[in-house]
């Protein structure tokens, strides 16, 4: 099997002048030389590289690049992709990493991470239901919050880009992505309030953090469990779950099993008031047209809503777009977490992949 075009190969054998000979799949036997080898020419029978080194019997990754064959590296970056039906769960399309065949843990379905500010638009939803607008005006503007941080200690959390802009609406607030009103938003409704609602969303309770972190994604849940939960935004307000088998045939061909699922508007449970999930979606819009994710507007529709989310040092970058058909959720982060630098934000890596996606996807 091919990845992005690269191809396995069996190393046969490493000369005296440290070149290379392998088998492709096939059979077919090839030579690289050091120029082939490239970033791997420092691995060839190197022990001091341990498993890692180039030597007889080892697999590796090699491209075809103009009738030349050349070592490749797999990426240690990795992703998760996860396209829904909004108004059935029916899976559209899974991706849990970059080569199953490799490493076999789904990232889709298995990986827990924190969902950044993809989060803040269920603690907004939780607004609207005590009372809140679009146009409720919060203050945002830096905030201490003595023993609310580690070990009691002062908890003083900031915007992404260090800016703020005083008293600004919630639809402001959300198109910006600005932590200090969520946490106000969330100070105002009450943590417990927020907590109960947001289950409404097909959350468990040990993924909704009993603290004001809470408004700034820091439970840990999985992309599939997030794009689920952003179905309710983009059908109505209606809870359905996601399923991947349609229906069950026999080897005679006789349909043994069909899936009953549930429908948004038909036998599905309403999770949240229509209305409340028409002005999410709305505020979602803005996020597309003139915040974080503007990137997904080059796909030049104007029913793309969603919402970015980047966490801590840039460890894990998010974005959920949707629109009343379809919701992808797209997830990029190191299996073990840590920094992907200073351009790993959702709108800079995630949202890129997404657009791909559903360029196709909205095809039909």
């Amino acid at each position: 099997y091919t990845v992005d075009k690269m191809v396995p190969a069996v190393v046969l054998d490493v000369t005296k002048k440290k070149n290379v000979v392998i088998q492709l799949p096939g059979g077919r036997r090839v030579a690289l030389d050091r120029r082939a080898l490239g970033f791997a020419a420092r691995a060839v029978d190197n022990e001091k590289m341990g498993e890692d080194r180039i030597r007889r019997g080892a697999v590796i990754r090699v491209k075809n690049n103009g009738g030349r064959w050349a070592v490749v590296q797999e990426p240690l970056l990795q992703g998760a992709l996860v396209s829904l039906d909004a108004k059935t769960g029916a899976v559209r399309a899974l991706v849990g990493g970059y080569d199953f065949h490799s490493k076999t843990f789904n990232r889709a379905v298995q990986a827990m991470r924190q969902p950044g500010s993809t989060f803040k638009p269920f603690v907004y939803s939780a607004a609207l239901s005590k009372g809140m607008t679009a146009s409720t005006v919060v203050n945002d503007a830096p905030i201490s919050l003595p023993g609310k941080g580690p070990n009691g200690s002062v908890w003083t959390p900031k915007n992404s880009d260090g800016r703020y802009s005083g008293y600004i609406t919630l639809r402001q607030a959300l198109t910006a992505s600005k932590n200090m009103v969520s946490i106000r938003i969330l100070m105002s409704i009450g943590v417990g309030y927020a907590q109960q609602y947001i289950r409404r969303f097909g959350f468990r309770p040990s993924e909704l953090p009993a603290s004001l972190s809470m408004a700034l994604g820091t439970g840990e849940t999985t992309p599939l469990k997030v794009a689920e939960a952003y179905s309710v935004f983009a059908n109505g307000g209606y809870r359905v779950s996601s399923h991947v088998i349609d229906k069950i045939y026999d080897r005679d061909g006789r349909l043994r099993a069909q899936m009953q699922p549930l429908v948004a508007g038909q036998n599905a449970p309403q999770a949240i008031d229509p209305r409340n999930a028409y002005i999410m979606y709305k505020i979602m819009q803005d996020v597309v047209r003139v915040g974080t994710a503007r990137g997904a507007a080059a796909l030049g529709r104007t029913d793309i809503a969603g919402k970015t989310g980047t966490t801590n040092d840039n460890k894990d970058a998010w974005f959920v777009g949707f629109n009343p058909d379809v919701v992808t959720a797209v997830y990029i982060g190191f299996d073990k977490p840590k920094s992907m630098g200073r351009a790993g934000y959702g709108g800079t890596i995630a949202v890129p992949v997404w657009v791909d996606y559903m360029r196709f996807a909205l095809k039909g």
